[in-house]
């Protein structure tokens, strides 16, 4: 009832208020590939350009988008996303009409409509101090809030599963809503339902009642790889070698609009923070395992790791891994924070502990997880004072369990104290059928951070066990890290262990 409340309160402030399609809703925090404000003529958009009322948001294939609003809101459009920004204001703006004159706004208003595609959001003043007033329209249902963290995919013939995920059955189209944090009221002609932290939902048409998934549904698996640059140019037909023109990109007066992609050199070592997860390896790791090294030396193809330096469990100096006969799934790369990661699977890797022989890890039914963090000379200073929350996930592998089943994460956070030198972590996961959760804390030094999942509860049973480690990208305009990679692996107390890899984004203070 709230939310139908709510929406006849903006149509009538809508006609005693008119907003003038020119008033400032917020700015792009960051652009990878083409992104684009439909106005009165189509604006290609970059980093710190602002974004108006009215404005149509679009994200071309291979593209994605991230809007600031002004009241601290965070939005992450997916590739191939159409979002309106239908009015965006807080009470006490001061908002143009369109004869000229200036009226100052009695409340807050965020209405928004998903048109096409997905995002993933985390609320901002309006959301969590004037809720009523936050309102996400879409093709087959209105969403409310209650201050949330949430990702969002309308599929209308157009999902398809990500690299390295396989499918049974069609995706079916419809919306599909997953929630991190807090709650959404989601209305449509059937009724209004609560979907709170942890649920996922379906929902087919507007006259069809949500459906609740037990587990996080394909379409907001979000591991599709993107175009790392905010560079466009125009270029002569056809494009030099390694240039690539993305479907649907228009003509520009001197040829194809096309963008140049960072450049990834094959072979190429540098050093870089790696963390890594496995399964049991025979002969030297029998448990599940989790690791970091603050500078390690490793080799990239393209955005894939092939080998690195990183600890290993027993050895007292890194272990050399190396990909070997196996092959990389789920690989992904965040621009903003500069962190990819992946996983290898399959045939044998290669690790040679320090003083040892090399072992063949045997990955025909388990996979060995890792993040990578951009090129440093040396370690990034971390604040000494002060606390980080992170909650939105840039990406992450598929969760892997050591009977060759592989799962969904449903939900991670990481929880930063720079003034103790503390994290704390949780897991929530499905694989092989099972739920999987885990909680834990750890210790942080230097850019670095591990602990140990000290409750660990498998399909409603306790008496599992887990470790993590990690690392943080350097600090960002905030001094807070931009990010935060991080592995885990768990056991169920018998014979089962699972691992994998996120990468967070930026955090909240």
């Amino acid at each position: 009832m709230m939310l139908r409340i709510a929406i006849v309160a903006f149509v009538l402030l809508m006609q005693i208020m008119p907003v003038w399609a020119a008033n400032d809703s917020g700015q792009v925090l960051f652009v990878a590939g083409r992104v684009t404000a439909e106005r009165d003529d189509i604006v290609v958009l970059k980093k710190a350009d602002r974004v108006f009322e009215k404005d149509v948001i679009v994200t071309a294939d291979r593209s994605r988008g991230q809007l600031l609003m002004k009241d601290g809101a965070k939005i992450a459009l997916r590739p191939e996303t159409r979002f309106l920004i239908e009015e965006y204001f807080q009470a006490g703006d001061e908002l143009e009409q369109p004869d000229g004159s200036i009226i100052v706004a009695a409340q807050d208003s965020a209405v928004t409509e998903l048109v096409k595609g997905g995002f993933r959001t985390i609320t901002g003043a309006i959301g969590r101090d004037n809720p009523d007033a936050y309102v996400v329209d879409t093709p087959a249902a209105t969403l409310g809030i209650r201050g949330t963290h949430y990702n969002t995919v309308w599929c209308a013939g157009d999902c398809r599963p990500p690299p390295g995920v396989t499918v049974t059955a069609p995706i079916l189209d419809g919306l599909y809503l997953g929630v991190v944090e807090g709650a959404l009221v989601v209305a449509n002609n059937t009724g209004e339902y609560l979907v709170t932290a942890g649920e996922f939902v379906y929902v087919r048409d507007r006259d069809t009642p949500p459906v609740r998934l037990r587990e996080k549904p394909i379409p907001l698996i979000d591991t599709f790889p993107t175009l790392t640059t905010e560079r466009f140019e125009p270029l002569e037909f056809p494009p030099p070698p390694g240039i690539e023109v993305p479907d649907g990109f228009p003509l520009g007066p001197d040829g194809p609009i096309l963008v140049v992609p960072k450049i990834n050199i094959t072979g190429a070592s540098g050093f870089r923070p790696v963390t890594l997860a496995s399964g049991p390896i025979s002969g030297s790791a029998p448990t599940a395992f989790a690791a970091s090294s603050a500078l390690s030396q490793g080799t990239l193809s393209g955005n894939e790791l092939i080998d690195f330096l990183a600890p290993f469990p027993g050895a007292s100096d890194n272990a050399s891994y190396a990909i070997g006969t196996s092959s990389t799934s789920n690989i992904g790369f965040d621009p903003v924070t500069g962190l990819g990661w992946g996983r290898w699977s399959g045939g044998l890797a290669n690790v040679t502990p320090a003083g040892s022989s090399a072992i063949n890890a045997d990955l025909s039914s388990q996979s060995l997880h890792w993040v990578y963090g951009r090129e440093l000379d040396v370690r990034p200073a971390m604040p000494s004072t002060g606390t980080a929350s992170f909650t939105l996930l840039a990406g992450n592998t598929q969760p892997t369990d050591t009977l060759g089943n592989t799962g969904v994460l449903g939900n991670a956070s990481l929880f930063a104290n720079f003034t103790t030198a503390t994290v704390d972590s949780e897991l929530l996961l499905v694989v092989g059928g099972r739920d999987w959760q885990a909680s834990g804390s750890g210790s942080i030094t230097s850019n670095l951070f591990d602990g140990v999942y000290d409750s660990v509860v498998v399909g409603g049973q306790t008496g599992g066990s887990g470790n993590f480690g990690g690392f943080f990208a350097a600090p960002g305009s905030n001094s807070l890290p931009s990010g935060a990679g991080l592995t885990y692996g768990l056991s169920d107390g018998q014979d089962v262990s699972v691992s994998g890899a996120v990468v967070f984004g930026q955090p909240n203070p």
